[in-house]
């Protein structure tokens, strides 16, 4: 059974439990009070939980932003759903109110659009203040928003989202009302929480098969692989290596690109994953084709239904990559495509007959390769007047 951890302060714990009742999961809920707790409190628990939820975005910012995450992390929000079902029971229970006169303490200035487009004049936006959902001094700072609003009689009323700021408004008396995702929203979010581990508990027992060519092999190479990933089944084959191991494994102990630095170049590698083993070699396979058209220069990971570019290289080439990628499964040559990523990086704009010259084609090939990028949306023609004749078609590249 999946087991979930929830951080939340006591007093947003039942709201989440009512929310709950039907999920069928082992559920842990671990309170807190002091926003400065969060990092020591995944840390303790993020090995004895499948996930954590923090209550809100606050702890998910904190944390993400604190630590190096190896058990997944999520957070409950509210929907717009949920903050115009809000309002509107304001509204209908303070017919008069001004909305100018309203702090809303977890939106920001810059998100009040995503929020409160098109809704509120310029002069009835509520009041937004800048916000760090990562800084752990964050409750302080909302504390003298508070303070400096109430004496300087700016609002009303204050809606927070924040729990643990209700007894400070209390004590203030500063009216306010407390806002929390839907049960609905907290029910759907971990679903998803669930479903998404159910995929990452899977993809980790998938298989990864590695396969190797090298110039000559030391040795000691078995001895060399394996202190960079001991979990791992090596079998040599002349110049080849075949390596065998989990998809955890591969991603913990990051061997392709280990190796790829260890041994540099005279290397060529193709990495699969599958459900079985036959599956990952096919994928290998296909993976070592690839890292030989492009000189070793890049790294896959092919699986049955994608692939990722594991190498470290710059958005430049990758980008070109993807490009050529895109131009192949036109039957475009990797020279071609080389040469067409020229013309769009330089914003050329070329005719039929200026293509078959640059491509050393004849009018009619270039007529059809122009026509068969127009139609996969990689090219866009315009026409265009001459003194002459009949307007020529015009192409500018769009990959």
């Amino acid at each position: 059974m999946i087991k979930l951890a929830i951080l939340t302060p006591k007093n947003s714990s039942e709201k989440i439990k009512n929310s709950l009742k039907e999920i069928t999961c082992e559920i842990k809920y671990i309170f807190y009070n002091n926003l400065y707790d969060l990092e020591e409190l995944y840390l303790k628990n993020a090995q004895k939980y499948d996930g954590i939820i923090t209550s809100g975005p606050i702890g998910y910012e904190i944390i993400k932003n604190s630590v190096e995450l190896f058990t997944p992390l999520y957070h409950f929000d509210i929907s717009k759903g949920d903050l115009y079902k809000y309002l509107f029971n304001i509204l209908k229970e303070n017919p008069k109110i001004d909305f100018s006169r309203v702090y809303i303490d977890f939106i920001s200035p810059e998100k009040k659009e995503y929020w409160f487009k098109d809704i509120f004049k310029k002069e009835e936006e509520p009041i937004f203040y800048q916000i760090n959902f990562s800084n752990k001094n964050l409750y302080e700072t909302l504390k003298n928003n508070y303070i400096n609003l109430k004496k300087e009689k700016k609002i009303d009323i204050v809606l927070t989202r924040i729990s643990n700021m209700v007894n400070f408004l209390k004590s203030e008396k500063i009216s306010f009302d407390f806002l929390f995702p839907s049960e609905e929203n907290i029910k759907n979010t971990v679903l998803e929480v669930i479903k998404d581990i159910k995929i990452l508990k899977s993809e980790k027992k998938q298989i990864i098969f590695g396969k190797l060519l090298f110039d000559k092999i030391s040795i000691d190479i078995e001895e060399e692989i394996h202190s960079i990933s001991k979990n791992c089944i090596i079998k040599i084959l002349d110049k080849n290596i075949e390596i065998l191991m989990l998809y955890e494994d591969f991603i913990n102990s990051n061997i392709a690109l280990n190796l790829k630095k260890k041994f540099r170049n005279n290397f060529l590698s193709g990495w699969g994953k599958g459900n079985n083993i036959n599956e990952a070699r096919h994928n290998a396979e296909k993976s070592y084709i690839k890292n030989k058209e492009t000189n070793t220069e890049v790294i896959y990971l092919v699986s049955t239904n994608s692939e990722t570019i594991l190498s470290e290289i710059n958005a430049k080439k990758k980008k070109n990559i993807e490009i050529i990628e895109k131009l192949k499964k036109l039957n475009i040559t990797k020279q071609n495509s080389e040469k067409l990523i020229e013309l769009f990086k330089n914003q050329e704009k070329v005719s039929c007959a200026n293509l078959a010259d640059y491509l050393n084609i004849s009018e009619r090939t270039a007529n059809r390769l122009l026509l068969k990028l127009e139609e996969n949306s990689l090219a866009i023609s315009n026409l265009i007047k001459i003194n002459r004749g009949r307007p020529k078609k015009i192409y500018t590249f769009s990959f």
